[in-house]
């Protein structure tokens, strides 16, 4: 028992290894899933080799150590954040597995916009099949169409009016066989890009207010080590609109807007948002191109 505590202890201490101790490859199996690429990708562009270190949930304790070729350690915490009730919703669609039957005689996408509150997916369910029939009827191929008015004679059903306040977007796809038409879940988004980037910093730095994010950057501060890093993986709504979507046509470099100030505990941030790898520390941006490596299953 003595050997198992002592092994453990070593596990999750910041001190550095002898060179005898360094792993030759990254050692993430004891990892979540989600945890495993995120945890080499930021070993590779460090230079250093990625351990778990967070091992059958133990509390308190930083995801992953990055050691480094002169028995350095590192400590990372590794997260993800969504835009406001964006995990909510999304957990809600995949009860449903995102699809439902077709009443009617089209499939249909049912998309709802990331921006706007969540509705209750009961309700949406109730009302979905009146929608889609009285669209098909009036002979309308999308919501977004749809500019109605309180004067219109005659007015538009109450259900249509329920989507288009809650900004659902119905939308008719093909038209199957008796029995194979589907309504498909998803989600929309929309906006002005932000082409150059100039609301990066600002974005990024609203991150620091989300409760969970300030709960890794409280472990890594407990964790005694000198190099703190914290990755997060943004998701849908993760970051605004002009900014994410800016991400997807960016060329490289960094943008000409100053990156966020780190708060105290925090030597490193890194940003995985659309093929890019964003590292922020010193007060300088890096834009690290994600490759084929990057999206390679990690040998368990």
């Amino acid at each position: 028992m003595a050997a198992s505590t002592s092994a453990v202890a070593k596990q999750n201490s910041c001190e550095p290894s002898s060179l005898d101790e360094i792993p030759a490859t990254h050692d993430v199996a004891d990892l979540k899933a989600e945890e495993r690429r995120p945890a080499i990708a930021v070993a590779r562009r460090v230079g250093a080799i990625a351990r778990a270190n967070d091992i059958k949930g133990a509390q308190g304790v930083f995801d992953a150590a990055l050691i480094y070729p002169d028995g350095r350690v590192a400590a990372l915490e590794i997260t993800g954040h969504a835009g406001d009730d964006i995990r909510e919703r999304d957990g809600l669609l995949d009860r449903d597995g995102h699809e439902w039957d077709a009443p009617g005689a089209w499939s249909w996408e049912i998309a709802l916009e990331s921006s706007a509150p969540v509705p209750s997916l009961d309700d949406l369910r109730r009302r979905y099949a009146n929608i889609i029939m009285t669209l098909e009827q009036m002979g309308v191929k999308s919501t977004m169409t749809l500019c109605p008015t309180p004067w219109d004679d005659p007015p538009l059903p109450d259900d249509v009016w329920w989507a288009l306040r809650h900004k659902i977007m119905f939308a008719r796809l093909a038209r199957l066989p008796a029995g194979q038409n589907r309504v498909y879940l998803g989600s929309q988004d929309g906006g002005t890009i932000d082409k150059s980037l100039d609301g990066l910093g600002k974005a990024i730095g609203h991150l620091f207010d989300d409760q969970v994010v300030q709960r890794h950057i409280a472990k890594l501060q407990r964790s005694g080590c000198p190099e703190r890093h914290l990755f997060i993986g943004i998701f849908e709504g993760g970051l605004p609109f002009a900014q994410r979507y800016g991400l997807v046509d960016w060329e490289g470099g960094p943008p000409a807007c100053q990156p966020p100030t780190l708060p105290p505990g925090l030597t490193h941030l890194w940003i995985q948002s659309s093929h890019w790898l964003i590292e922020i520390t010193d007060g300088k941006w890096t834009f690290h191109a994600l490759d084929d490596s990057d999206f390679a299953t990690p040998v368990a």
